[in-house]
């Protein structure tokens, strides 16, 4: 089951940004100092904010690296609340979209721009296991089949300790200048410093990791309505469609339309045979459909009574088994 926090008397961070569409802010717990994120559904997906605690309780169990979320209630409302990833006086958080800006050719900006898994590999060339890191994500995603992995919604964290960029500053500008020695007939005069900032491979400078998988609300069929849950419990093949329907937001490139969650997952699996397998294998090792079902039926149970009107139904909470237990098959055959 997932805890429960009461938040209003929290301190709210107001000088921390946050984007999206959902009502969200920061929040840090006054007895110990630590900080929050607390986010709300928005009114169009009330349930939306309870698909990301169990994609979260169930992403665990299934041997994913996913951002711990709970329930947090302020007044009376509620919405998902986990600790912030970084520490905010030694980390950085660089998302997705700042990696891709930097690194690929003709990258544009925009409200939505559309990704190729081709440039998310250039986006992480430089940092050594890290596109393993990202697979693991799309195979997270088509589980719960989440259709909003934008570039704000993956990232890695940067530590900020200036004792270790300095060091390393000393060594990579040392290896640098033997490089821009060997290489200087072909730079046409280009200053040293110049050729340091085009050619210094930045992700040797600072410590840095994949973040933990976070932002997964947009999934578990939280766009069903209520009234329609019970149709789709009755007929397997209308909720199979409603799957085979879903888009990976990461298509395969660019120029490409969005494709099924398990046809990009196919495509991925042609170039990284090996860590598509050893990931589907570890799940398929993990999945216990009684486990699952404990998880969700639990979920809400410590929510006080006077909002319990914001629990899940019976009805959604059966759907949201049945969501698992179909993808896990579907991804259990490729």
């Amino acid at each position: 089951m997932a805890k429960a926090y009461d938040i209003s008397h929290w301190f709210y961070k107001n000088w921390i940004g946050t984007g999206g569409t959902r009502e969200k802010q920061f929040v840090e717990n006054p007895d110990d100092g630590k900080v929050f994120f607390f986010k709300e559904s928005i009114d169009r997906y009330p349930s939306e904010f309870w698909s990301e605690v169990i994609s979260s309780k169930v992403g665990q169990i299934l041997g994913f690296h996913v951002l711990d979320y709970n329930v947090g209630i302020k007044g009376v409302t509620l919405g998902c609340l986990c600790e912030s990833m970084i520490d905010q006086t030694s980390e950085e958080l660089e998302h997705g979209v700042n990696l891709l800006k930097e690194s690929v050719l003709g990258f544009k900006l925009s409200d939505r721009p559309k990704i190729g898994f081709n440039d998310v590999e250039t986006s992480l060339n430089n940092y050594n296991g890290f596109i393993e890191k990202f697979i693991e994500i799309l195979i997270f995603d088509a589980i719960i089949g989440n259709q909003d992995r934008h570039s704000e919604n993956w990232a890695i964290i940067r530590s900020l300790d200036v004792d270790y960029l300095e060091s390393n500053l000393k060594i990579g500008s040392q290896k640098m200048y033997r490089l821009y020695k060997l290489a200087k007939f072909e730079l046409k005069n280009m200053p040293f410093k110049k050729f340091f900032m085009k050619y210094m491979n930045k992700a040797a400078l600072v410590d840095t990791k994949f973040a933990p998988i976070y932002d997964s609300g947009s999934s578990l069929g939280r766009d069903i309505h209520e009234s329609k849950i019970e149709t789709y419990l009755s007929d397997k093949k209308l909720l199979d469609k409603y799957i085979q329907n879903g888009k990976s937001e990461i298509r395969w490139t660019s120029k490409e339309d969005k494709i099924n969650h398990f046809e990009i997952i196919r495509k991925v699996k042609d170039k990284y045979p090996e860590k598509v397998t050893e990931t589907i294998k570890k799940v398929m090792g993990l999945y216990d459909r009684e486990k699952v079902k404990t998880i969700v039926n639990h979920i809400d149970e410590n929510i006080p009574d006077f909002i319990q009107q914001t629990n899940l139904s019976l009805h959604r909470k059966q759907l949201i088994v049945e969501f698992f237990d179909f993808r896990i098959k579907k991804l259990e055959k490729l």
